[in-house]
């Protein structure tokens, strides 16, 4: 069989319409229990950088910047909870449903507000980058308003006998909101985009140099890696609102929304690792010095500008970043 044949005879129709609330909610549960088990165990074992970085250093703009990215996530999942195991009418449901929809993006939209001004502070504060950034924050705001208006009211649930608040898709609401998705990825590629270029960049102005980092830890500071994780997560829920049931549409947004927060907590907790600024450093990479016996890391702020190259040198006290 030819791959055209294959997926001719995919009827996605048919998978849409065989799709039922019982046999579709054992899996959107897995779904969401296997991201909040993600995002609440990252939650334990990064804690500790956590009270060490963030809680006992003096609180800087990036500071509340990470408590927001991290703490909205962390509890807008325990009611969440609740709509997944308790009875409601359909009423009820239609309205918690919207809620989610604006919930999730408003949470993918801190975690791109966040990144973006890690871009920005990379670029040396260039305002063509603020612009370029919001030129296409603009963009997507229209196409997720557009989206999330043009929804139709769900088709009221077919057995209230099963718990929770699990309304179906549509053909054509499941595309329109696929649309909201896509632009936040475009957007998250973007950011990946300049990323990689700024660290390429660096990497290559300082090869050679007794400091110059190895490309792998360049891009891992930088948040070039945790985009890899960030960017499949939210490419599979987007498959599953074009491929998916009825029910299981979008049923990966709080995996992917729980990646992409996870992933932004520990870079923000690696920048403050190495800086006190954090998110608002523009370029800092450490290396241990061997003849030293303390554990200090030289941290290095190259600050470029239309002039040319300015660097500027900075230590602080820091130990080891974490790892991914």
């Amino acid at each position: 069989m030819t791959i055209p044949s294959l997926v001719a005879s995919f009827d996605v129709n048919a998978i849409i319409a065989s799709e039922s609330l019982p046999s579709a909610r054992p899996r959107l549960l897995y779904f969401y229990f296997c991201a909040i088990a993600i995002l609440y165990y990252d939650h334990l074992l990064t804690f500790p950088a956590e009270v060490a970085y963030i809680w006992r250093r003096p609180k800087s703009r990036s500071a509340y910047w990470f408590f927001l990215n991290r703490y909205l996530n962390f509890f807008s999942t325990l009611p969440v909870t609740v709509f997944n195991f308790v009875r409601f009418d359909h009423a009820v449901c239609t309205k918690y449903a919207f809620f989610r929809q604006v919930l999730l993006v408003v949470q993918v939209v801190v975690v791109d507000l966040i990144l973006s001004l890690r871009v920005y502070a990379l670029y040396g504060l260039d305002r063509r980058i603020l612009y370029m950034f919001a030129c296409a924050t603009v963009i997507g705001m229209g196409i997720t308003g557009w989206a999330i208006s043009a929804q139709h009211n769900p088709r009221d649930l077919e057995d209230y006998s099963v718990p929770g608040c699990f309304l179906p898709l549509s053909v054509s609401s499941g595309t329109d909101l696929a649309a909201v998705w896509e632009a936040l990825l475009a957007y998250d590629l973007l950011i990946f985009g300049t990323i990689l270029f700024r660290t390429s960049q660096f990497w290559l102005r300082h090869r050679g140099s007794l400091s110059s980092p190895a490309l792998m830890t360049l891009m891992q500071r930088d948040g070039a890696l945790y985009f890899i994780a960030m960017t499949l997560a939210n490419l599979s829920n987007i498959i599953t609102f074009y491929l998916g049931g009825s029910f299981t549409k979008g049923g990966l947004s709080t995996f992917a929304t729980t990646i992409s927060v996870t992933m932004t907590s520990r870079l923000m907790l690696n920048l403050h690792a190495l800086a006190d600024r954090g998110l608002y450093s523009e370029a800092a990479f450490h290396s241990r010095v061997s003849d030293r016996a303390d554990e200090t890391l030289d941290t290095i702020f190259p600050s470029y500008s239309a002039a040319g190259p300015a660097i500027e040198l900075r230590r602080t006290e820091a130990s080891a970043p974490l790892n991914m």
